[in-house]
Parts: C-alpha cells; sequence; structure tokens
C-alpha cells in the first residue's frame, strides 16, 4: 500500500490504535481478507514502512513507476487539486491497464458548508487569490461535469458517476438568482442541475 499525501498525517496513539483496532474488527470475518498488515501497524504503533510506502509529493509531480497500481483510492482529494488535468494525468499514468480508480470529490466551498456554492460568485481573479492565500483548502471550485471532462481527457473510462450529496433547494432557491446576476463570475449561466451536485463518487477503469 502506499500513500501519497503532501500533508501526512502523524500516528495519534488516541485515536489510531482505537480505530485501527476497530476496523480490524469489523471486516476479519469477511472473506478474502488478510488483516496482517492492520495488525502489524497496531505492533509497530506507527505507520511504519514495512507496511505503507509514504510520499509527501503533490499528485501532479508523482514519481512512482509506470502502471504499478491495480487500485487508486481518494476521499474529498481531487477538489484539492491546483492542476486537475496533470493530476489526473499523473493517476492515469501510475494506474495498470484494466486497473481501477475510485474518487469521492466534495464539490463545496470549504470555507462554509452551509453556503456550498459561494465561491462561484467571485471572478477568476479573485478567486485564484483565495486559493492561494488558503493553500487550496477552499476547493478548486470545478463542478461535476468539469471534472469529468478532465478525467477522461486523461484517458479513463468513467465506469459510473454517483452523485452523493445535494444542494438544499432552499439554498439554490436564494443562490441562483445571485449567480445569474453576476457580472464576472464564469459560472454564471451554469444549470441548475449541475449546481445541485455537491458531491460525487467517480469510478473509473484504465482501458
Amino acid at each position: 500500500m502506499t500513500v501519497v499525501d503532501p500533508y501526512p498525517a502523524a500516528w495519534d496513539e488516541t485515536y489510531h490504535p482505537i480505530f485501527f483496532s476497530a476496523l480490524r474488527q469489523a471486516i476479519s470475518d469477511l472473506p478474502g481478507i488478510d488483516v496482517t498488515p492492520i495488525s502489524s501497524l497496531l505492533d509497530d504503533r506507527e505507520f511504519s514502512q514495512r507496511v505503507i510506502r509514504r510520499h509527501d509529493d503533490p499528485v501532479e509531480q508523482l514519481e512512482l513507476r509506470d502502471a504499478s497500481f491495480d487500485i487508486v483510492f481518494s476521499n474529498a482529494v481531487g477538489e484539492h487539486f491546483y492542476d486537475c488535468a496533470a493530476a489526473f494525468g499523473q493517476l492515469h499514468r501510475i494506474t495498470n491497464t484494466g486497473g481501477w480508480g475510485f474518487h469521492w470529490i466534495d464539490f463545496r466551498d470549504h470555507r462554509d458548508f452551509r453556503s456550498p456554492l459561494e465561491y462561484l460568485l467571485m471572478s477568476d481573479v479573485e478567486f485564484a487569490r483565495e486559493f492561494g492565500l488558503r493553500r487550496g483548502e477552499i476547493g478548486n471550485r470545478l463542478r461535476a461535469d468539469e471534472m469529468s471532462a478532465i478525467i477522461e481527457r486523461a484517458g479513463f473510462e468513467i465506469v459510473r458517476r454517483e452523485a452523493t450529496i445535494l444542494a438544499d433547494e432552499s439554498y439554490l432557491g436564494h443562490f441562483v438568482p445571485r449567480l445569474r446576476r453576476s457580472t464576472s463570475s464564469p459560472y454564471r449561466n451554469v444549470s441548475d442541475d449541475e449546481l445541485q451536485i455537491l458531491g460525487e463518487l467517480f469510478v473509473l477503469r484504465k482501458p
């Protein structure tokens, strides 16, 4: 197993032993499951290299071998890519032919999940400044269809898309008229259906 994270988490003695013990117990009876790696982490009481190879590279600049992974998984990561085309290009490169990708992407404005589309009101210049100041934590504000097109251009086949979070109708009712009136937002003409999608799972295959 390999983990890529430019801000890697440290082992937390008050959390990780409890979590991994519960995970081991929850999956130990499933057919074909080998919990030895989890037991090794608990024995070592750290993210030991014998279990997990860790790389602190940005995804856009991965130095891993071509076609070296059968499954690539990310959870609420894609919205933080600085360059989504470069990132998915690298993920395509390191995925083995016939390999799979499972990526859940959060399309909300991370400054306030109660008002999840407010960053769409910014001009490109305003957003670029905010995104840079927050080191990408705000989310790159690409919408689901934009992300889908980037993924396909990288060479992946999208096997399934599943919207998992939808915007509240009352919020959309207040937000959409403001977006339509905007003179600086590049998103002012995005469809209501596309605006409604706030989180989506992409299941990918490398042909």
